[in-house]
């Protein structure tokens, strides 16, 4: 059925707890703030479009109690009914409770009592929203309830009471119908499903049916007509916006006339009565849509020819859309005569196409070849409603590093008919974030709303972007450092660049590994220190290593010449020296070339100590 587009949804209330309410903060016994009101439609429009259900054009609030500024919501929904029993912004259900509201057609002259009290109750009359004149001729109050049958007001079916459940359904429509009201019945349906109502066992098919079916058989006389409330609420307002000012017999022709002021957006049912006392007799005849002033003939009390009402069906489609099957309703036909008594068809035509833009169009009923014998007719003509075709307006994803600023939004469209593209939108829509410069790395709602976004021909449907925030990429460089030939390596340091808001190492959990390949005997040279991220961990960066270098320089050797002794006037002795200072297991075979020794003494020196010296050398190994 949803598929078909037969089913609608009315927002009835967040749950039932108190808390939750969608029109009104029962728990406080207060309006909601506009900002909440506005997310409670927010959040209702999008569970609608979420699951393909248009929104019926009527509601009936949880208790009754509706904010005074609730109502404007209503109007984007396209809600022409607001079903209430007391005054908007009025508590119901508390000590004391609010009396019930003041209307017509009946409690117009009734005594006030509360509105919570179990007293019949059919209102028919426009709806006025307390300090908001706009909405004056906006919402019509159309509510029949017969609270007096079952519990609390309500139908109340019961899987293990077929019978009763047939009853109170049978007394609550024979209630309404005897009083030329709406007929319906309430309950809700936690009496039907008994998830959280009174009855601990649901109601079977097989009982719901038979209910069905045998409250179906007790009214069968009424020859009722099954409708949805949304247009059974239509149907009551166009008899509110439509009076009968004069009515008239003519006996020469046998015509029964009547005129009408007002005006009607469907057609409406008169009747007129024959006959005297049991034999009287009621005759349907349809009142045609109209504005202003209208006189049509009821019907005739001789052999006719009667007059047939041939009238265009109103339609509706989306823009872009190619037009409906175009479709009529005969009405008018006297005694047991349907319309197989027709033959041929009406012309049905309409001048709009698919470029035609968002706005109602005159369906215009002719005459092609309809002829039926004893009958004449009479067409009325109807409207095809072009609605806004649905746009989806996707806040398209992005990102950016962590302390950058974010980048522009930007949206993606889906949904343009007719070859158009965003060049038929004006505005731009609302893309914004709770992500700042100061964000930590994760994933943030890019929430898309209309913002100054407008079309004359699509409404829209938004879906949410992603901004991603990534790691900002932060430098790590193993800092370069030096020492001799045959020591140990020093302890190695890092750097950082490319901190962000005013960040340091302060953030950094843990430190980079630094390593290299040089040992204490490793020969002179210049070494890597690798940088490697190790226990270093930040939430919001990513590193880039950058090496440093070691360099091991050369190790100093001391060359120290030997003591030696000779007697006066002999001849010097070798000169010796000895070398010191080697690292690890090296030797003086590393050491390549020779010192050169000299002294000052010659055989001639006298008796005494005289220095002699050696070359000092530097060596490594090589």
């Amino acid at each position: 059925m949803i598929t078909n587009g037969n089913v609608t949804a009315s927002i009835h209330s967040g749950s039932a707890t108190s808390t939750d309410f969608f029109y009104f903060n029962h728990a406080t016994e207060s309006q909601w703030s506009d900002t909440q009101m506005a997310n409670n439609y927010v959040d209702a429009t999008q569970w609608l479009n979420n699951n393909g259900i248009p929104s019926s054009k009527l509601v009936i609030a949880h208790y009754s109690e509706m904010g005074t500024n609730s109502f404007n919501g209503l109007t984007n929904w396209g809600v022409q009914y607001v079903l209430i029993e007391v005054v908007p912004g009025a508590i119901e259900y508390a000590t004391p409770g609010a009396p019930w509201l003041v209307g017509g057609p009946y409690r117009l002259y009734e005594a006030t009592q509360p509105g919570q009290v179990n007293m019949p109750m059919l209102y028919a009359d426009w709806l006025t929203v307390p300090n908001h004149p706009e909405l004056n001729g906006k919402f019509f109050d159309c509510y029949t309830e017969i609270r007096n049958v079952g519990t609390d007001g309500e139908w109340a079916p019961a899987d293990n009471d077929v019978s009763g459940s047939i009853t109170r359904g049978y007394q609550m429509l024979k209630r309404g119908f005897d009083s030329m009201t709406l007929g319906n019945i309430f309950t809700h349906e936690f009496y039907i499903q008994h998830a959280d109502g009174p009855q601990s066992t649901p109601i079977t098919t097989n009982h719901w049916q038979a209910i069905l079916a045998g409250i179906n058989s007790n009214i069968v006389s009424y020859h009722p007509t099954y409708v949805t409330l949304d247009y059974g609420c239509q149907y009551v307002r166009a008899t509110r916006t439509s009076q009968l000012t004069n009515a008239d017999y003519d006996s020469s022709t046998g015509l029964i006339t009547a005129s009408f002021t007002g005006y009607t957006d469907i057609p409406i049912t008169a009747y007129y009565y024959t006959g005297a006392d049991s034999t009287i007799t009621n005759t349907p005849a349809t009142v045609p849509v109209f504005s202003g002033s209208t006189n049509i003939t009821l019907g005739s009390l001789d052999a006719g020819p009667w007059t047939l009402l041939v009238t265009a069906n109103n339609q509706s489609r989306l823009y872009g859309a190619t037009n409906p099957v175009l479709t009529y309703t005969i009405s008018g036909f006297v005694g047991t005569d349907t319309v197989a008594v027709v033959n041929g068809t009406p012309g049905l035509s309409t001048t709009a196409d698919t470029n035609s833009p968002v706005g109602n169009y005159v369906i215009t009923a002719t005459n092609i070849n309809l002829s039926a014998s004893n009958y004449v007719f009479a067409f009325s003509n109807s409207t095809l409603t072009i609605t806004k075709a649905p746009l989806g307006v996707t806040a398209n994803a992005a990102s950016r590093l962590y302390g950058a600023t974010n980048p522009v939004f930007t949206a993606s469209y889906t949904g343009f008919v007719n070859n158009e593209g965003t060049g038929v939108l004006t505005g731009s829509p609302s893309l914004t974030t709770t992500a700042n410069t100061n964000s930590a790395v994760n994933t943030y709602t890019i929430t898309a709303a209309v913002g100054g976004l407008s079309s004359g021909n699509y409404s829209f449907n938004f879906t949410n972007g992603t901004l991603t925030v990534n790691k900002a990429p932060l430098g790590v460089t193993a800092n370069s450092t030096n020492r001799v030939y045959g020591v140990t390596n020093p302890v190695f340091t890092a750097s950082y660049s490319g901190f962000v808001n005013n960040e340091g190492t302060g953030v950094l959990s843990g430190s980079p590994s630094l390593t290299t390949l040089a040992v204490t005997n490793s020969p002179v040279g210049g070494y890597p220190i690798t940088a490697a991220v190790g226990g270093l961990s930040a939430n919001n960066y990513a590193f880039n290593f950058t090496n440093g270098t070691l360099t091991v320089n050369q190790a100093s050797l001391l060359v120290q010449a030997d003591n030696q002794s000779r007697q006066y006037g002999a001849t010097n002795p070798v000169l010796t020296y000895t070398i010191s200072g080697f690292a690890g297991t090296d030797t003086v075979s590393q050491v390549s070339g020779v010192a050169g020794t000299a002294t000052a003494a010659t055989t001639n020196s006298i008796v005494g100590a005289i220095c002699h010296h050696g070359d000092e050398h530097q060596s490594e190994r090589p």
